[in-house]
């Protein structure tokens, strides 16, 4: 196989004379990642093909990967039933190698993946069944890759960390939050943040002290925290500490 260049997430093997198709530069045929010969092909949106192993990708799924798998052959068609079946699947190459790379414990920072790509497929993960807590620990690859993305864009971190209660991810970002302006949140910012850890990063901001006045002066309506009530919440405490 032949790579087309550093960090390329594919490269083009020639079959057939001049026919060219994309191949993964991690997951083709013959590479010494994984002992389970790879039996599956996973074809991406953008025409990627992935060489891989069925039962790999079981083994870390809780839901047969989104019901895809096992894959049933046409046992009518010859050429079909001597060759590894092919999954067509929504995502992108980059995106389906993140998770890849996930399933198989190793690391994807050397690729470049973008955080909105990173944030793709964490939700990817979450559909095909590989639980996201597991995938994002503290130890995991997947965690420092997004990780190295806190202290230029914290936010968006912090709302990933957020989104699947990744407490300890949350926790590793806060410190890059504190130059955050509170009163540049929008309402669907608060919303994909949710009231759990927008109650942390408010008191983050507050100190342990202040948070105890907040706790005091916060409604008891059990309403969704939104952009509003927040900074209602801040015009309180500053009348507190007047």
């Amino acid at each position: 196989m032949q790579q087309s260049r550093s960090g390329s997430v594919e490269g083009d093997t020639k079959v057939d004379g001049n026919t060219s198709i994309s191949v993964s530069t991690t997951f083709f045929p013959g590479a010494d990642i994984d002992q389970l010969p790879t039996n599956l092909i996973i074809l991406s949106s953008d025409s990627v093909f992935f060489y891989v192993n069925t039962k790999r990708l079981l083994a870390a799924s809780t839901n047969g990967f989104n019901s895809h798998l096992p894959v049933k052959r046409n046992e009518s068609d010859p050429q079909a039933a001597n060759s590894d079946p092919i999954l067509n699947l929504p995502e992108t190459s980059t995106v389906l190698n993140i998770v890849l790379h996930t399933v198989h414990d190793m690391s994807c920072s050397h690729y470049c993946p973008t955080l909105p790509d990173l944030t793709s497929a964490v939700a990817a993960l979450q559909r095909y069944g590989i639980p996201v807590q597991k995938a994002l620990a503290p130890t995991a690859p997947l965690y420092s890759t997004i990780l190295s993305y806190a202290p230029a864009q914290p936010i968006d971190v912090y709302t990933l960390a957020a989104k699947y209660d990744l407490y300890d991810l949350g926790a590793a970002t806060s410190s890059h939050l504190l130059s955050f302006q509170l009163p540049t949140l929008t309402d669907e910012m608060a919303e994909s943040i949710g009231s759990k850890y927008l109650k942390k990063l408010f008191f983050l901001h507050l100190g342990r002290s202040d948070a105890v006045c907040l706790h005091f002066l916060q409604p008891r309506s059990k309403l969704p925290l939104t952009r509003y009530s927040l900074l209602i919440l801040f015009l309180h405490w500053r009348i507190c500490h007047l």
